[in-house]
């Protein structure tokens, strides 16, 4: 970072970053998050996955009107006070409070990365501005939409799938994530929840695991669209408009794609206000 984009982060910080703490939905999602609890792999497993993917809401998210885009895993996360592998987030240096710097790494990443990944073809964040036709990360930070992942943690840079993770691991994992996914859903309480991840094999299975209350038959094609399916998923007496369709790099796609992501687009700025 030059010493002119280290004074124009400061300033971002302080006017923009700082203030969501005064937010009570980012203190009520950082006291949960310390409570959740990884303990149960061994380290040999842990140095292989990334630091777990902590939102962090911006200013104009107001509980019960948000947006959620939701996809698979966050591949590679960390930060540079804590580091990029579940270990060191569990052990952190000393004087660093690991949720409160983890959930600050994703406003940062906004700031820094969205417009980059985009330009450089990312599958997922393309999908994501053509859905809230946002284009620059500072607005993105700053929307009612919010980036999360269905699981947590990645595994050495790519799947929890991996062969060498143990199926009684990849079951922790999957646990793991689901308390943290439904914990900010039932906090944060979206209006819209969007899941790029598929709705039968890998990914989607994990869906049917970590939210039992739906079945395949709560899901409805939206109409026309056979690659795009809506439900309703009800936490703590709110409910969630959902939509579920595959991970924009999928190889199930057909020529198809990009009319799905011009429906969410138009559902998103549809959607009451």
């Amino acid at each position: 970072m030059t010493e002119e984009e280290n004074v124009a982060y400061k300033k971002y910080y302080k006017e923009v970053i700082e203030p969501c703490w005064e937010n009570e939905l980012n203190k009520k999602l950082k006291k949960e998050y310390e409570k959740l609890d990884l303990s149960v792999l061994d380290d040999e497993i842990k140095e292989k996955l990334s630091c777990p993917l902590l939102i962090f809401p911006g200013l104009n998210y107001n509980v019960g009107e948000g947006i959620f885009i939701i996809g698979k895993d966050p591949k590679e996360w960390g930060h540079n006070d804590i580091g990029s592998d579940f270990l060191s987030f569990e052990n952190p240096p000393v004087g660093i409070d690991k949720e409160k710097t983890l959930m600050e790494a994703q406003a940062d990443w906004f700031l820094w990365n969205y417009e980059e990944e985009c330009g450089k073809g990312n599958t997922f964040f393309n999908a994501v501005k053509k859905i809230t036709g946002i284009n620059q990360g500072k607005n993105f930070f700053e929307s009612p939409f919010v980036w999360d992942d269905l699981i947590a943690v990645s595994y050495n840079g790519g799947s929890y799938m991996n062969p060498e993770v143990s199926e009684i691991d990849k079951k922790r994992i999957v646990e793991y994530s689901e308390k943290k996914l439904r914990m900010e859903l039932s906090i944060a309480k979206p209006k819209i929840a969007i899941f790029l991840i598929g709705t039968y094999a890998g990914y989607g299975g994990c869906f049917w695991n970590m939210f039992p209350e739906i079945r395949e038959k709560d899901l409805k094609h939206v109409e026309g669209f056979s690659d795009l399916n809506h439900f309703v998923l009800t936490l703590e007496g709110h409910s969630i408009e959902c939509y579920a369709t595959s991970h924009p790099c999928s190889k199930k796609w057909n020529d198809g794609k990009n009319e799905v992501l011009k429906k969410l687009a138009e559902i998103v700025s549809e959607a009451p206000k």
